[in-house]
């Protein structure tokens, strides 16, 4: 998912193993720079059906949308790509040339089938994974570890972590400062998720 992924379990082994490998499978899926991913390849199409995690996915994006009242938008695929997130970090350079930008689409979709999980995209509307899929797989991720028998675990894919289980100890989480002479931050967890963000590696200029 191009970031450091990291799975603890407390339980039976090879809990780990399955992970990475449902990590890979959701990468396989969302990813926008594999043109033969599950989510390209609708994007392409306009739309069509899809499986039981891109469709989490589509309904998940289509809530935060609602609920932020469009602050969040994960039908802008396009302008994603147009303002320079088409490749990797270490390739962009500061004097790269970028597209205009593009309104969103109002209403980017047309249709949803939730009987066949299908839907149909607006002109212009494309989804993009990148706001929301890394949190949504530690979810699905760590989810099935619980189901298949772990005591607790912790998924953290890049900065978007899940915690679930009982321990005798709270989770303790460490994040990066963005001062370099601030203390240490660390946060404790028991149950529930933690998502981080930071502009000390990377900056966006617009």
């Amino acid at each position: 998912m191009g970031t450091e992924c990291h799975v603890i379990v407390e339980g039976p082994r090879g809990l780990v193993s399955h992970a990475e490998q449902r990590i890979a499978d959701l990468q396989v899926m969302w990813t926008r720079f594999d043109p033969d991913s599950h989510v390209m390849r609708l994007n392409r199409a306009g739309g069509g059906r899809m499986t039981p995690e891109t469709w989490l996915l589509l309904v998940r994006g289509l809530v935060a949308r609602r609920f932020t009242k469009g602050m969040f938008d994960p039908f802008m695929a396009d302008q994603v790509r147009a303002a320079g997130y088409d490749r990797d970090f270490a390739d962009i350079t500061s004097t790269q040339r970028r597209e205009p930008a593009r309104p969103a689409v109002r209403r980017p979709v047309r249709s949803l089938d939730r009987r066949t999980r299908s839907v149909r995209f607006a002109e212009g509307a494309h989804l993009d994974s990148g706001g929301l899929g890394k949190g949504l797989a530690a979810d699905i991720v760590s989810a099935e570890i619980m189901e298949r028998g772990a005591d607790a675990c912790l998924v953290n894919l890049g900065g978007d972590l899940r915690v679930r289980g009982r321990r005798a100890e709270p989770w303790e989480i460490g994040i990066g400062n963005e001062s370099e002479s601030g203390p240490p931050i660390s946060v404790r967890l028991t149950q529930g998720a933690l998502a981080t963000s930071s502009r000390r590696r990377r900056v966006w200029h617009t």
